[in-house]
């Protein structure tokens, strides 16, 4: 009787013995998975993170061409807008600049109907500088005029 307690003993200790190692393996398992698991969820979280790190920079890139694209279309409106005044002025500096010059015309017969050196001569030749000083002032304006319109017409090339 004694030797099959003693076997009894041997085979629960035997058991308690396998449970444990069974209990050990298990944890050891459980302790692999988890690491895996964390593993997995960290490599997950750089991932993550990376694609919204790209979404940012996408995200500023469009912003930067965004704002590229409005300065540019506002120069282009400028442009346009300078294009279409510069002609306009041109056309009116050359009416201007037109009768100017008829009006000196007339301020050079009245002038050569006077005696030279007469005071009525001088008030005539004072009259035609002073036109021919607007004509030359129209004629700068004219010259202004068509260099920003060929600037603008550059621009929109």
């Amino acid at each position: 009787e004694r030797t099959r307690i003693i076997l009894e003993q041997t085979r629960i200790k035997e058991e308690i013995r396998a449970d444990r190692e069974r209990a050990k393996e298990m944890t050891r398992r459980q302790i692999e998975s988890e690491r895996q698991r964390l593993a997995w969820q960290q490599r997950q979280d750089k991932i993550n993170r990376q694609a919204a790190q790209d979404r940012e920079k996408l995200r500023k890139e469009q912003e930067r061409q965004a704002a590229q694209l409005a300065k540019h279309e506002e120069q282009i409106r400028k442009a346009e807008f300078v294009l279409n005044q510069t002609r306009e002025d041109i056309d009116n500096i050359l009416y201007k600049m037109e009768e100017a010059q008829q009006y000196s015309m007339f301020l050079e017969e009245q002038r050569d109907k006077c005696v030279p050196g007469s005071a009525e001569y001088f008030k005539w030749q004072n009259k035609l500088s002073a036109n021919d000083d607007k004509i030359y002032k129209l004629d700068t304006k004219r010259r202004k005029a068509a260099f920003q319109q060929s600037e603008a017409q550059r621009k929109l090339a």
